[in-house]
């Protein structure tokens, strides 16, 4: 099996399904969004944070992008890790999978029942072929996490989405707070003094 998958639906072995984010294979969108996720902060903490001259400000600066970032770290762990799964495919052992013929059945949840997990689901579950599971209150399958967003952790979702919006907004006016503070003082670019010949 591999680890990271490039095809646009990366699904786990015929009979497996996702438990997690973390079940190989790994989407590299996902990867891509882990990578960014970390640039994102170390530029912030190493190059924005120690350019602000050392007063209170530089310190208010490293405590409001902790605000931000730590929780954003928390939850999109949990995010990841927790399993949207319809309860009954989390009580059902992991045993071979049944495949499904579109010539017995047109689709694959029939009168709440799912053909490929073999369970009864709730009205409102659809079955993911990424994921390969039927997933609670189904919403979408976001490659960005590598899971699929439903019932069981679309408010964590949309905290997670709250909190990049918010560190976006900061990451963009401390940038511009920079940018603008190079033209009018370059001896306050702590990082830059080499360049300047200071």
């Amino acid at each position: 099996m591999a680890v990271i998958s490039c095809s646009p639906m990366s699904t786990p072995a015929l009979g497996e399904r996702r438990v997690n984010a973390y079940t190989l294979p790994l989407h590299y969108v996902q990867l891509i969004a882990i990578v960014v996720m970390a640039f994102l902060v170390l530029m912030n903490y190493f190059t924005l944070c120690v350019n602000i001259p050392t007063h209170p400000w530089q310190w208010l600066n490293i405590f409001l992008s902790s605000i931000v970032i730590l929780p954003l770290f928390i939850v999109f762990i949990t995010l990841t890790y927790i399993d949207p799964a319809e309860d009954e495919v989390l009580a059902k052992s992991r045993g071979p999978r049944t495949d499904f013929d579109r010539h017995k059945h047109t689709h694959v949840i029939t009168e709440l029942y799912c053909h490929v997990c073999a369970v009864q689901v709730t009205e409102k579950a659809k079955h993911c072929s990424s994921c390969n599971k039927c997933v609670y209150l189904f919403d979408h399958h976001c490659i960005w996490l590598n899971t699929c967003v439903g019932g069981k952790n679309y408010r964590m979702f949309l905290f997670m989405l709250s909190l990049v919006v918010i560190g976006s907004f900061f990451l963009f006016i401390n940038s511009l707070l920079q940018f603008i503070g190079s033209f009018q003082d370059s001896s306050s670019l702590l990082s830059l003094r080499p360049y300047y010949g200071a």
